[in-house]
């Protein structure tokens, strides 16, 4: 059986042209090159490497760089029944046909889905501690200065409130910067530098003060557990999962910031909640003042979330069971409450102060 084939020598990429004849009971293959040059292969000398529909490899066992492609379907299948060590390998290939493929395709297809829906976000999450606390401050300096030149802060509020975070968490390893921006709106976020803003329409609504450190308390913890830059991360996780790949800390921030104008869009997730709201919790616990301010604050909220207000809803889901679990870890975890006689009257302060100034703004 006479046919043509191509010939790598392990050398070049370009393959040599050579005329094929198979002799059946020799088990030998006789090649002719162009040049005139006849070169008998042995096929105990060659194994076959793999076959389809189209061709026909064999690979040198001595050096499996060198290779020969057979075209022609025919010398192709006669080649492969006098392999029998290669024979059932072959067939069962074979057999599996186009539908193998494509059950092959289809669960790489669904395997890559799954790591990049789930997987990657997971690892792009935990991939936070490798950051420094640098990418923080960089990140929240960033935002910080967005917010600074489109809202309007309350500096004598601020001043007052600065004074109550002072007195009520004096020990904290980060250093808590909290401004009031005056605007009738419920609402308050945490900045992963440790910025806290906190709508003077928010103040407006509480009662004494312990809805006001039950208020920071929840938005403290958001920054000590690093929750922006979680959800960012997982936002971002094929950006920051290749930059990590590469090392890249620079790329990671730069990354972040471009994309910080996003963070105050992002919704934390209920675990994320439940983990600032029972971190709250503890600090309440920690400095003996009511936790039903949570509770109360919450439910205020709560109230005002019917009226489809903007703002603290956005980004801070209530939900009936954020109360609930929060009613039983007080339950569980009772404690003597304490009055705590100056932030009492730093928030009657903050408070006679906003509700007067909110009369001046709206006769």
């Amino acid at each position: 059986m006479k046919s043509e084939l191509l010939y790598f020598d392990g050398t070049e990429s370009i393959p040599h042209k050579a005329k094929v004849e198979l002799f059946r009971d020799l088990k030998l293959l006789h090649l002719t090159f162009e040049g005139g040059q006849i070169v008998p292969v042995p096929l105990s000398d060659v194994k076959l490497k793999s076959m389809n529909r189209f061709s026909l490899i064999l690979e040198f066992k001595n050096n499996r760089h060198q290779q020969l492609e057979i075209i022609d379907p025919l010398l192709a299948s006669a080649i492969k029944a006098i392999l029998p060590e290669n024979s059932k390998n072959f067939n069962f290939r074979i057999r599996g046909g186009s539908n193998s493929y494509v059950g092959i395709t289809l669960g790489v297809i669904a395997l890559l889905v799954v790591f990049y829906f789930f997987a990657l976000p997971f690892l792009a999450e935990k991939a936070v501690s490798f950051l420094p606390a640098s990418a923080d401050k960089k990140l929240g300096s960033n935002l910080y200065e967005e917010i600074e030149n489109t809202e309007k802060f309350d500096t004598a509020a601020t001043r007052i409130i600065t004074e109550f975070v002072a007195a009520f968490y004096p020990e904290s390893k980060n250093k808590f910067i909290v401004k009031v921006v005056e605007k009738d709106e419920l609402n308050a976020f945490a900045l992963p530098d440790g910025h806290i803003i906190v709508y003077s329409g928010i103040i407006r609504q509480m009662e004494d003060e312990s809805q006001l450190a039950g208020l920071l308390a929840h938005e403290m913890a958001h920054v000590e557990h690093r929750h922006s830059m979680r959800m960012i991360c997982k936002s971002l996780s094929g950006t920051i999962l290749l930059s990590l790949l590469f090392h890249d800390a620079n790329g990671i921030v730069g990354t972040l910031i471009n994309n910080a104008q996003g963070l105050q869009q992002l919704s934390y997730s209920r675990d994320y909640e439940k983990e600032a709201d029972l971190s709250g919790f503890e600090l309440m616990k920690k400095k003996k003042l009511d936790p039903d301010g949570m509770i109360s604050l919450f439910e205020i909220l709560e109230n005002e979330e019917t009226q489809d207000l903007p703002g603290f809803f956005s980004s801070h889901p209530l939900t009936p069971d954020r109360i609930s679990y929060l009613e039983k870890e007080i339950k569980e975890n009772p404690y003597p409450v304490v009055r705590n006689q100056e932030l009492r009257e730093l928030f009657e302060t903050l408070s006679d102060f906003t509700h007067l100034e909110n009369l001046e703004v709206n006769p």
